[in-house]
């Protein structure tokens, strides 16, 4: 029984002769109450009051002992503390309306007339289930501000709170209470807080509802939104109490929108893509069917449908670029980067024109094919073009008869700062145009090189790649650095264990933070605030040893509060305590995924890398140092380790080896958690 959905309306008389008194009352069933009920014993009462939950008021007739009423009275308080009692007495005696009253009835009627009980009853049981009622809807109220997770809220005419939702990282209710937002947030962002203090009296001063109205932040670098409804609040008289409200976090909606958004643009994009690439295959179609009309030979006819069916798989690999990636999707692989590169050049590869690694054989990247293909594809074939606004050379037929240009060499290699570069050979930019990709120059950019750097700049940005152009002596270099690759090789065997000893912090906190640590489950607790580690920004709570050898740390990062999006809590290998020191990191963000750090120079911007998976699918992170080659190595079980990711960095004996943790809110500490922590030298 919900006494939102049957209220108590009944009514219970005893005494030895209850008749007369039910009679007195049964007027009251025809309309007030719902049902008139008797029983002749105070033991009657009591089981029927354990039994039924419809009850509304008890009345105790006058033929009951004066004693045995009071008992009653104490009976009942027992089970239902708030079931008035109405107590009848046929004479005026204070001594007996005290004592009942203090053993808990309501009211004591001395020989009222009809009327008078039944409207004393009536207010009874009108009260007690208004009573009942509210009790039932606050409960209500108070579960879905507790366990709801939904940002609900109370305030009064001027703005101070009354209720507020029990949310992880949100005020406190019991702190809240009585504060407007200006007292509560204007520390952490004084301008949301006053505009939200602005907002309520906007509502209460209008009496009129703010509607989803959307408002963002980035007080920690992650960008905030909000969608926030309040409306006004009237009390039963009608007189207006204030407001309520709710905000939720929109921010994934956001980023919903903003990834569709790119969608439509990189849709937009993709005629112009697909001119530009296209062009090399087509060409190369057209001028192999036009030998193949004038010499019948097979196998030009052949590389005819080979260029025909990479033009396929262009169309199909530019499509899933401008679609999936935009939605969220990652099908990210690690692959042999050379025999990608062999695949990728082969149906550029006509003619004289040639293709030079400088990559070993073993090298693997970690990467979605379907947007590295498109990249190298465009640098590729500009590398063997000369002047792109003109019928091309090498689909040209030469004196003899071929396909080709004159003795282009492309070369590809890798970057010290984890990454590929292309060289034309000079042959792959003209001398017109040279001086624009190079000066970046406000002259008209040719339609080659703005189809060809758009695709190229688009993917980049996506993957967090960073392109570049120089001029060396192999000709044009373009340079795409920050991408995950690493030398397949055996791990190095570890050696001898160490302890982490020390704890410290690099660059500047505002908050001490602290560590716990239990040797018998190896679990280390660290909580640290700063800025974080990216850029020129180096502040983090750092648990550390020092080794003078070939090291590896590694472990699992159980958990690490929600302060922003990219708090940071991993384990890190790095030349010192200076905040411009060089450093490699690996660890766990609470909703980014997986996140590699580097900072190969010193004094240097950081970089970084984010592996967008679920939170905590892997969880297992590992670096090794062996001289100056630092290597990142994800597992998700601490048994089977990949690694995805090795960089050569400044650094010199003794490194910094330890826990790091940053909540990259200045201030707000975030806590984490890591079991099965390792330190080792390692056998290299």
């Amino acid at each position: 029984m919900n006494v939102l959905l049957d209220p108590p309306r009944s009514v219970a008389c005893v005494g030895q002769q209850p008749a007369s008194t039910k009679e007195r009352l049964s007027a009251l069933a025809e309309s007030a109450v719902d049902e008139v009920v008797h029983r002749e014993s105070a033991a009657a009462v009591e089981a029927l009051l354990s039994d039924r939950r419809d009850i509304g008021c008890l009345v105790v007739g006058p033929t009951m002992d004066r004693a045995e009423t009071v008992e009653l009275c104490e009976a009942v308080r027992s089970i239902d503390d708030t079931l008035p009692i109405a107590v009848l007495a046929s004479e005026v005696d204070a001594s007996f309306t005290n004592a009942v009253t203090l053993a808990g009835a309501a009211t004591c009627l001395f020989s009222p007339d009809d009327d008078t009980l039944q409207t004393v009853v009536e207010r009874a049981v009108d009260d007690y289930v208004a009573s009942r009622q509210a009790t039932e809807e606050s409960s209500i109220l108070d579960a879905m501000l507790t366990q709801l997770a939904v940002p609900l809220y109370a305030k009064d005419t001027e703005g101070r709170h009354l209720k507020l939702s029990d949310l992880r990282g949100a005020p406190d209710p019991d702190e809240a209470l009585g504060k407007t937002d200006i007292e509560l947030y204007s520390d952490e962002t004084p301008e949301l807080a006053k505009d939200a203090y602005e907002d309520d009296m906007s509502v209460v001063e209008s009496e009129s509802r703010v509607f989803r109205r959307e408002e963002s932040y980035a007080p920690d670098g992650d960008e905030y939104w909000s969608r926030t409804t309040k409306a006004p609040w009237y009390g039963e008289d009608g007189r207006l109490k204030g407001l309520v409200g709710i905000s939720q976090n929109s921010t994934e909606l956001k980023e919903k929108e903003k990834r569709l958004r790119e969608v439509r643009e990189r849709f937009d994009q993709f005629a112009d893509h697909l001119s530009h690439d296209l062009q090399n295959p087509l060409q190369v179609a057209s001028g192999y069917l036009d030998i193949a009309r004038e010499t019948g030979e097979e196998t030009a006819l052949e590389k005819t449908e080979a260029a025909l069916e990479r033009m396929e798989e262009m169309i199909d690999d530019m499509s899933t670029v401008a679609s999936h990636r935009g939605l969220g999707g990652t099908d990210s692989t690690t692959f042999y980067l050379a025999d990608f590169l062999e695949s990728t050049w082969k149906p550029l590869s006509t003619g004289d024109a040639e293709l030079e690694l400088a990559i070993p054989d073993e090298y693997l990247v970690h990467a979605e094919k379907v947007e590295l293909r498109p990249l190298f594809e465009t640098l590729l074939q500009n590398a063997v073009e000369h002047d792109p606004t003109a019928p091309l050379a090498r689909t040209r037929k030469d004196d003899d008869g071929d396909l080709g240009e004159d003795g282009v060499t492309v070369t590809v290699g890798l970057t010290p700062e984890g990454g590929v570069y292309v060289t034309d050979g000079d042959g792959g930019t003209p001398d017109s145009d040279r001086s624009i990709v190079l000066d970046n120059a406000d002259a008209e950019t040719p339609d080659w090189a703005s189809a060809g750097l758009g695709i190229i700049d688009d993917i980049a940005a996506r993957n967090d790649w960073f392109v570049s152009i120089t001029e060396s002596e192999d000709g044009i270099r373009f340079e795409v650095d920050n991408c995950l690759g690493v030398c397949e090789q055996p791990a190095p065997e570890p050696r001898v264990d160490q302890d982490l000893t020390d704890v410290g912090t690099v660059g500047t906190l505002e908050k001490e933070g602290y560590v716990e640590h239990d040797s018998v489950s190896n679990e280390w607790v660290v909580a640290g605030d700063g800025a974080g580690i990216r850029g020129q920004d180096n502040d983090f709570k750092f648990v550390y040893t020092t080794v003078e050898r070939p090291t590896r740390i590694e472990g699992r990062v159980v958990n690490i509060d929600h302060v922003a999006d990219y708090s940071k809590s991993g384990f890190m290998i790095r030349d010192s305590l200076d905040e411009d020191a060089t450093y490699a990191y690996a660890g766990a963000t609470p909703r980014r995924g997986t996140e590699l750090l580097w900072r190969t120079h010193r004094g240097t911007d950081g970089t970084s890398q984010t592996l967008e998976v679920d939170p905590f699918a892997v969880d297992w992170y590992r670096v090794d140092r062996v001289g100056d080659r630092l290597t990142a190595w994800l597992s998700t079980d601490g048994q089977t380790w990949e690694p995805v990711d090795e960089r050569r960095i400044e650094i010199d004996d003794p490194v910094y080896v330890g826990l790091a943790v940053s909540s990259i809110v200045p201030g707000a500490l975030a806590e984490a958690t890591f079991r099965h922590v390792t330190v080792s030298t390692l056998d290299a």
